[in-house]
């Protein structure tokens, strides 16, 4: 807590003068949070108005082109069925809705995670937390509530690939054993010559 030279001794008189010292702990624990989770990447130039003590700050574009996309996401999903990203579907029985559900919103999902990632490797990694959040729930309801991921084929060419890799040993030790031949171990005596004293 930061106060005005002149008003130093009143804040130190006040604020701290108990044992507890709730004031500055409740401080403390709240500049630790916008700490940890990164806040400082979600709002740009924040600063009190001197006169009115009024809070003004402004949102980087990129964030704020992530809350469009995520409005865009939450609004296809809200249209097309009785869900909230932060719930789950309402009406399990429908599973036909589901999967045309997972086709009308699918690229504005892209779009979404997309922006996302792009977004965290341009803080590597250090998003704020309420994006993180919000991504995550994304992912969760498309994914398990919805059933919507399904494996690309990219992820097919990596399967394919580490099977051959896992199976090549394979192919190569058991011909081997097959055809080739022990070879005999000779084993060679020495004679030793003992000279008795």
């Amino acid at each position: 807590m930061q106060a005005e030279p002149k008003l130093h001794n009143c804040m130190v008189k006040f604020l701290k003068s108990d044992r507890v010292q709730i004031i500055p702990t409740v401080q403390k624990t709240a500049d630790d949070l916008w700490r940890t989770s990164d806040c400082t990447n979600c709002i740009s130039h924040l600063h009190a108005d001197a006169k009115t003590k009024a809070i003004n700050y402004t949102v980087p574009e990129k964030v704020h082109q992530f809350f469009i996309l995520y409005s865009n996401m939450s609004e296809c999903l809200g249209k097309n069925a009785t869900f909230e990203i932060t719930g789950i579907l309402q009406n399990k029985s429908d599973e036909g809705n589901v999967s045309a559900l997972c086709k009308m919103c699918h690229n504005k999902y892209n779009k979404l995670n997309d922006h996302y990632n792009s977004l965290a490797k341009d803080v590597k990694g250090e998003v704020c937390m309420d994006i993180v959040d919000m991504m995550n729930y994304t992912r969760i309801a498309w994914s398990d509530n919805l059933n919507c991921s399904h494996r690309s084929a990219d992820a097919a060419v990596v399967i394919v690939i580490t099977l051959f890799i896992a199976i090549s040993p394979l192919c190569f030790y058991l011909p081997l054993r097959y055809t080739s031949k022990e070879k005999i171990k000779q084993v060679l005596k020495r004679e030793y010559f003992f000279v008795l004293f």
